[in-house]
């Protein structure tokens, strides 16, 4: 059996198991993408270590679009595809061992961990030019609360406490093969409550007073998805749309280049520049852990550990 037979057998058996319909569609990609071209042909029980480090080296220097290299982030997740795959293998007694736990992978040292970020000057200037746009509330949303595109295409009105101020994070809207579906949250940690802004709610309880009456105006032709943010039919919008729209807009304005992701990191990065509590930052984000939050935006605080320092000495030399 090749490498790709076995890849396409082990593909197949993946829905129906705990696996997430979006990880599944990405393993596809990955494959055909990435593993296919370079692997496919090799004998399942033949392959080695340094069948994967030399495709490593490869999508590393040339895997990219028109033989551009390709990100440490990407190759790492080809890996990580590789190694769940041979390991399944070999727990089924298919191969002897798992040759993607002895390959050199990419160190996690080789990825650039700072995420772009506006400025609170850019934001507010992207902000103030987004006032009339009709995703004007979506953008207000993440931009303030750093929730996840799928998040807040996924969210419901049923989901949102006005009166309260809190909204929960309980489905996302993911992309598989193309096509929107509802899904449950990425991870444990991901399905949460989140405190909302008091000119964020305003701008909400317009939107849904707006939503109520183009309702009206459609009548019977209306989609009661019961999404907050939604089409002229009352749909949800697809998420590559909200994307588009959102890049349309910021390519009009005088900020640096972002994408809708970052509105994300530009909320965590304001938090922690203004010292605000790592792990509540961490659990506003939905992280796994606020260990991942820290090495993720701990560039944006350069000044603490001088601080500490200071602290610490005064301890010492005040006693």
């Amino acid at each position: 059996m090749t490498f790709l037979e076995y890849l396409n057998l082990w593909l197949d058996g993946l829905p129906g198991t705990d696996m997430k319909a979006r990880t599944i569609s990405d393993y596809r990609n990955e494959t055909r993408r990435y593993i296919r071209p370079h692997l496919g042909d090799v004998n399942l029980t033949k392959l080695t270590p340094l069948h994967l480090e030399r495709l490593y080296r490869t999508l590393m220097a040339e895997g990219g679009m028109n033989g551009r290299p390709l990100s440490p982030k990407t190759v790492l997740r080809v890996h990580r595809v590789i190694r769940k795959a041979i390991g399944d293998a070999e727990r089924k007694g298919i191969v002897q061992r798992n040759v993607a736990r002895l390959a050199d992978k990419p160190s996690t040292s080789q990825l650039d961990t700072e995420r772009p970020a506006w400025t609170p000057d850019e934001l507010r200037a992207f902000l103030a030019a987004a006032e009339d746009h009709e995703l004007f509330p979506l953008f207000r949303l993440g931009a303030l609360t750093g929730m996840r595109r799928g998040e807040l295409c996924g969210l419901r009105w049923d989901d949102l406490d006005l009166t309260g101020r809190t909204l929960r994070v309980r489905q996302t809207l993911a992309m598989i093969n193309g096509t929107p579906k509802v899904e449950s949250p990425k991870s444990r940690r991901s399905r949460r409550t989140i405190d909302i802004d008091y000119e964020t709610v305003e701008i909400l309880r317009s939107h849904r007073r707006r939503q109520l009456e183009a309702a009206e105006v459609v009548g019977e032709g209306w989609q009661k998805s019961g999404h907050d943010f939604t089409t002229v039919i009352g749909t949800p919008h697809h998420p590559d749309n909200v994307s588009k729209r959102f890049t349309a807009l910021v390519r009009t304005l005088d900020v640096s280049y972002l994408t809708l992701h970052g509105l994300r990191h530009t909320h965590a990065t304001h938090l922690l520049a203004m010292g605000k509590n790592p792990r509540m930052v961490s659990e506003r984000l939905g992280h796994a852990d606020v260990a991942f939050t820290l090495q993720t935006y701990g560039h944006v605080l350069p000044g603490h550990q001088r601080e500490a320092a200071e602290a610490a000495a005064g301890l010492v030399d005040e006693g």
